[in-house]
């Protein structure tokens, strides 16, 4: 049996961010509920964008812009902290709300708040890839000024 059954999965996210430079997170169950930002699969065909926009839209309900792309990597993750052993290639993006109204998909995400991204990187329970791209969050307000 193979240790990744699916192979290299190629997963997408965004930090959503508002005009206070405050940035939304959520925990979600899949993620032993720590905090995290959304996001999810890109389906076969699928830009970066629409895939982005489709997750966070049928995540949350909200409707976003892309504003940059963050951070490219991977990750492995693995149980207790998820479900599956899986290999995972990450394109994050930074993104500002354009509509919608916020209804949480509770399979998903149990919990949704605006931080700062310094309490953000204070919390106990955040996933350590949310961490590093908070830290390059940081850089990438640096350089809008």
């Amino acid at each position: 049996m193979l240790l990744y059954e699916r192979g290299i999965e190629v997963i997408v996210g965004a930090y959503i961010v508002n005009e206070k430079n405050e940035v939304l997170l959520f925990q979600s169950p899949k993620w032993d509920n720590e905090w995290t930002i959304c996001g999810g699969h890109i389906n076969v065909g699928e830009t970066i964008e629409n895939a982005t926009q489709r997750e966070i839209k049928e995540e949350t309900g909200l409707d976003i812009k892309l504003i940059d792309t963050l951070a490219v990597g991977n990750f492995f993750a693995h149980p207790p902290k998820f479900k599956r052993h899986a290999h995972f290639i990450f394109i994050d993006s930074v993104a500002k709300i354009q509509g919608g109204e916020m209804v949480l998909d509770q399979r998903e995400i149990t919990n949704a708040k605006w931080f700062s991204i310094q309490e953000a990187l204070m919390l106990e329970k955040i996933s350590p890839s949310c961490k590093k791209g908070l830290q390059k969050l940081i850089l990438w307000f640096e350089k809008q000024k």
